[in-house]
């Protein structure tokens, strides 16, 4: 049986933002897109990412690219894999990526585990933010010999 949805996405935000939702109000940071199916007619593609700091202290964050099991995967390149951020501010970040075949990615944004969190302390909670991307290259032309 296949698990909802819904379900998915409220056990993705528990274990990959690192908060509970029963923890009362919380603040993180966020990323838009959350999913996107994209059919690439050429060998690359550029999709826009906004991140969002809904800290409140100025945040640094790392851009990175994993595979459906959460594995680093090569053929995406950004100018800004680190972002940084003050606190209720917003930037997009465009990547490209190679379009080749189907290919099933996490987009992922996270606070960067070398800045310092509120008080120039280092950080106790690390957030993941990660966005679906459904990539679909262009299909190689049938040989007919």
């Amino acid at each position: 049986m296949k698990t909802p949805l819904f379900l998915t996405l409220a056990a993705t935000l528990v274990l990959v933002g690192g908060v509970p939702f029963s923890s009362g109000v919380a603040l993180a940071h966020s990323q838009t897109p959350a999913f996107t199916k994209e059919h690439s007619l050429t060998n690359t593609t550029i999709l826009s990412y906004t991140i969002t700091n809904e800290f409140n202290h100025p945040s640094t964050f790392r851009i990175e690219v994993l595979d459906h099991e959460f594995k680093p995967v090569q053929g995406w390149e950004t100018k800004r894999p680190i972002v940084k951020l003050l606190p209720g501010s917003k930037t997009k970040v465009k990547i490209r990526f190679k379009a080749h075949g189907h290919r099933k990615l996490h987009v992922c944004s996270s606070l960067h585990t070398k800045g310092k969190g509120a008080n120039n302390e280092k950080a106790s909670i690390i957030t993941r933010i990660c966005s679906r991307l459904s990539l679909y290259g262009p299909v190689s032309p049938v040989s007919r010999e």
